[in-house]
């Protein structure tokens, strides 16, 4: 359901002032607090309240499993967790709550917004009437959203408030988007492309946006469209593909100007419905969390099929040589999007150095057009979210009393890609796996889909396992087959 907040952009200013003085004392002498909230308007002026007091948000990707949150938690070094009561009980964390409470202090925005005094709705006012600032620092004004690192624990991404707002203004250059325009924010904040593009972007940019708490609800979304007149639409080939399923040609066709896909790779039959039942074309880009998000993008002026389009205004890039890769090379970024940092487990801040490795294997045409080829990390994209296949070897490895394992992504028709794990365990069996995981706190989006066992899994000379080998056989094995285990 739709939030009946209406809020204009004085009362969400008001508004915030009135929860900054309230927080204020509640989170005294903290920098990071954890937010664990749905897309709404409570959370746009939770966020912008921390804002107000010089505090960063660590924004908990609720999707991704008790354990996993635990550890950003602990990454981020947060001593409170803002959420509410409601979300808790209708998204099922009660089991995380439970389990942070005993380390974190919980705080709900129920309890927050009953306890608001008169002189704090007073101090709001007053500040709301003089305009007061709010602290300015390159330590404070700072965003953390979770990543999965390449070690079995997320990363934060260090995002200044100067990244997002950077991002922002180069989108802006590209597409011609003003305040009769209106967005629907449903894709969740806790991501770089809600928080950006589906936040940010239209609050600061004067235009309507519509928060949704679900980007899954796949027949609401085209009934909001249609409902609100919205008019860009943001999502992930997934999601498009969905929506795309259940809507009445007449719903998007309606008032929609932009559909932006990103997060996973566009996928052709996708683009061709959008054409051929609303007349749509979808602009895809491409982008990283740790660019704000986004790197490059198509537009209505310069647009090429198959690419992510051209990298956007304000950056440079360049490509390095990648072994085995006659063609194209690893995508390298700098630029005022780029972000500051990451925050490791057990070691803190570590910064980014002037230019960011993407990861990722492109080619470059003579117009500028990006094109990507593959990537070079360890992760799979299911669905728009980015798992680390590392950090499911190690919860494999545990269900399967240590067995020796190796996790690879395969393309999958529905999500983008799925994982494979690839074991020498002849008794293992996958509901056995997905059980223990699920008993561990795992979200399902980090389950393997299939075990296949080997005898003995290919090894490199240095004893490591042989990647390339088990991604040449898995490919072999999605174009022929073999018998499964």
């Amino acid at each position: 359901m739709v939030s009946s907040t209406n809020l204009t952009y004085k009362k969400l200013i008001l508004s915030t002032y009135t929860m900054a003085a309230r927080l204020k004392p509640v989170l005294s002498g903290q920098k990071y607090t954890a937010v664990l909230l749905p897309n709404s308007a409570a959370q746009v002026i939770t966020l912008f309240a921390m804002f107000r007091l010089g505090l960063v948000p660590a924004l908990l990707n609720y999707s991704a499993g008790k354990m996993t949150m635990l550890d950003a938690c602990e990454t981020a070094g947060v001593r409170s967790i803002l959420t509410s009561r409601a979300f808790v009980e209708k998204a099922g964390l009660a089991d995380f709550v439970e389990e942070a409470q005993r380390v974190y202090k919980v705080i709900y925005l129920e309890d927050v917004r009953a306890s608001i005094s008169l002189r704090e709705k007073w101090i709001g006012f007053t500040d709301y009437l003089r305009q007061a600032k709010g602290p300015v620092s390159e330590d404070l004004n700072e965003v953390v959203l979770f990543t999965s690192g390449s070690e079995s624990k997320p990363k934060g991404v260090v995002l200044s408030h100067r990244n997002v707002y950077a991002n922002i203004q180069q989108a802006r250059t590209v597409i011609a988007f003003n305040s009769t325009d209106s967005v629907l924010g449903a894709m969740p904040m806790f991501h770089s492309f809600g928080l950006t593009a589906g936040t940010m972007l239209p609050i600061l940019s004067g235009m309507k946006v519509v928060m949704y708490p679900n980007p899954l609800h796949y027949k609401v979304i085209p009934e909001l469209v249609y409902d609100r007149n919205i008019t860009i639409l943001f999502g992930t080939s997934t999601f498009l593909s969905a929506y795309a399923r259940t809507a009445h040609p007449y719903d998007f066709a309606h008032s929609l100007k932009y559909v932006v896909a990103g997060a996973e790779k566009l996928k052709e039959e996708v683009r061709q419905v959008w054409m051929d039942k609303f007349g749509i074309r979808i602009l895809e880009g491409y982008g990283t969390t740790e660019t704000a998000p986004v790197v490059s993008l198509n537009t209505p002026m310069h647009m090429k099929k198959g690419t992510v389009g051209r990298i956007l205004p304000g950056m440079e890039y360049r490509l390095e040589t990648v072994e085995g890769i006659e063609h194209g090379g690893n995508l390298v970024v700098k630029g005022p999007n780029v972000m500051k940092g990451y925050l490791i487990h057990e070691h803190g801040f570590v910064p980014c150095p002037e230019w960011y490795s993407c990861g990722d294997v492109v080619q470059v045409d003579q117009q500028g057009f990006i094109t990507i080829q593959a990537r070079l990390q360890s992760f799979a994209k299911i669905g728009g979210e980015k798992v680390s296949l590392p950090m499911v070897e190690e919860w494999v490895a545990a269900a399967m009393a240590g067995a020796m394992c190796a996790a690879v992504s395969v393309s999958d028709a529905r999500k983008g890609e799925r994982i494979v794990i690839y074991h020498n365990d002849p008794d293992a069996h996958i509901q056995k796996v997905k059980e223990y995981m699920k008993q561990q706190g795992q979200s399902p989006i980090y389950m393997p889909s299939e075990l296949r066992y080997v005898e003995k899994l290919p090894l490199l000379g240095s004893g490591k396992v042989d990647y390339v080998t088990l991604r040449k056989l898995a490919a072999h094995y999605e174009v022929h087959g073999q018998e499964r285990n």
